[in-house]
């Protein structure tokens, strides 16, 4: 029903009620990245969108996040953020394919599938379209996201990491 709401006033103010609960353990990490993966997809404004986008990957690289929350080396909680991670790569990419060519959205959702990119297919794309194999309609890859996508290629030490860097030192 979260989307139904059609104040965007009013829906802001229930995401960041739910992001406080999960900040005080009042709400389950999952059941709002569930709750976030239903129904961003009909988030009709940007700043909302924005700002719940942040709380599923951390508006900076250690900020209180969904992954961070989740974030673990081994067991099950290990496996529970390896799954919701690749679950935020499929949907942020989803996302990015269907957003309008050189809109805002298109921009956020690439920005944060760069943030989130972990799997070995995601590197994979991370690599294509730094090679300008892979383009996106209306959304060139500028000189900052091509670094952010050369730091996390490099973050996961992803095979040739070292080659983009030295690449990207050259442009």
């Amino acid at each position: 029903r979260l989307s139904a709401v059609s104040d965007d006033l009013d829906r802001a103010m229930f995401w960041m009620s739910l992001w406080n609960m999960v900040q005080h353990a009042e709400l389950g990490v999952v059941e709002y990245a569930e709750l976030a993966l239903t129904h961003l997809p009909r988030e009709r404004n940007f700043q909302v969108l924005t700002k719940v986008v942040e709380t599923l990957y951390g508006r900076r690289l250690n900020s209180n996040s969904v992954l961070r929350y989740l974030a673990a080396d081994e067991g099950p909680a290990a496996r529970q953020y390896a799954r919701l991670a690749g679950r935020l790569e499929e949907f942020f990419w989803g996302q990015l394919e269907k957003a309008q060519p050189g809109s805002d959205p298109q921009k956020l959702w690439l920005d944060a599938f760069l943030r989130v990119a972990r799997s070995p297919e995601s590197h994979a794309k991370l690599a294509r379209l730094l090679a300008g194999e892979l383009t996106l309609p209306g959304l060139p890859l500028d000189q900052d996201r091509r670094w952010s996508a050369v730091a996390q290629l490099n973050r996961h030490a992803a095979p040739a990491s070292r080659e983009r860097i030295a690449a990207e030192l050259k442009r």
